[in-house]
């Protein structure tokens, strides 16, 4: 009697660990509407009259040491709104991670800080865009989190998703998604 009671236990404690880990999985699932990293930052596109003071309250350290920017941003409309929130990178490893900062202007205020190597930025349904990222944990490993706009700040939701070329289980949603370091850019529009 206690052994079968012990198998169905562990029977439903199974279902429960694939039913938990699908939940996180169709999180990540939608397709992106675009995709971008380091790589598409731009010191041009970094308001530093509006953010430099902002930007200097997070670093930890100068300017001048290695791995420090705060000089560099990523524009993109977040809530619709036609005016930009910006990520700036504060402090990036050797791996691609960077701590990065996104702010929103008028009034200039931070609205999350996110650690990531990649970003993806999903179609809005409500007022203000998901963020998936995904953080290089190793040369076949990489940690995927889901972001949403909540409470005035974008805040992690859900438990991270770990994607390994062991399990070939990185979403393939966010691996058809090119990086788009101009969001205007149009598929197909320079060869028309």
């Amino acid at each position: 009697m206690k052994a079968s009671l012990l198998m169905i236990a562990c029977v439903l404690l199974a279902c429960l660990h694939v039913s938990v880990g699908a939940t996180r999985y169709v999180r990540v699932r939608e397709r992106p509407a675009l995709r971008f990293d380091w790589g598409c930052t731009k010191p041009n596109l970094y308001p530093a009259s509006t953010l430099r003071l902002a930007v200097r309250r997070l670093l930890s350290r100068s300017l001048d040491e290695p791995g420090r920017w705060g000089d560099r941003a990523f524009a993109y409309d977040l809530n619709g709104d036609a005016a930009p929130e910006y990520f700036v990178p504060l402090e990036c490893g050797a791996t691609g991670n960077c701590k990065w900062a996104v702010f929103a202007l008028n009034p200039t205020r931070r609205i999350g800080i996110i650690w990531a190597e990649n970003f993806y930025i999903h179609r809005r349904i409500s007022r203000w865009a998901r963020i998936t990222t995904s953080e290089h944990l190793s040369v076949s490993e990489s940690m995927l989190r889901t972001y949403q706009f909540r409470s005035g700040r974008y805040r992690s939701f859900g438990a991270g998703y770990l994607a390994s070329a062991y399990h070939d289980n990185f979403p393939t949603s966010l691996l058809t998604v090119e990086p788009l370091c101009d969001p205007g850019y149009i598929p197909g529009s320079i060869h028309q």
